[in-house]
């Protein structure tokens, strides 16, 4: 048996460029993410990257849309898109309702 030690850390360093009399923005902001992924399975890395996105400034729905275009590609198989579609039930969601597809006013 095979045991194998992960530790991720990540920093994150964000300058802000604004007007010099603007206080209420600082000039820059650190963050450090720091994690023993060890015994993490598939979802709990995904819900780290998930995390560490949002950090990043991305909002929820685009965080959906990046983790949908990595499990429905073109380069996957076709069969394992449906099965997900099916264990998921997707199926609800393939007709959309005019309100979500509508910009708002």
């Amino acid at each position: 048996m095979t045991t194998s030690k992960y530790t991720l850390t990540i920093t994150y360093d964000q300058q802000y460029h604004s007007i010099e009399w603007d206080n209420a923005i600082p000039a820059s902001m650190q963050a450090q993410v720091s994690a023993d992924v060890t015994d993490a399975n598939v979802h709990q890395w995904f819900t780290l990257f998930q995390n560490i996105l949002a950090l990043a400034g991305h909002s929820e729905r685009t965080i959906m849309d990046g983790a949908c275009r990595l499990a429905f590609n073109e380069y996957r198989q076709t069969s394992d898109m449906q099965r997900l579609v099916r264990e998921f039930d997707l199926h609800e969601f393939m007709t959309p309702s005019p309100a979500v597809d509508e910009p708002s006013a």
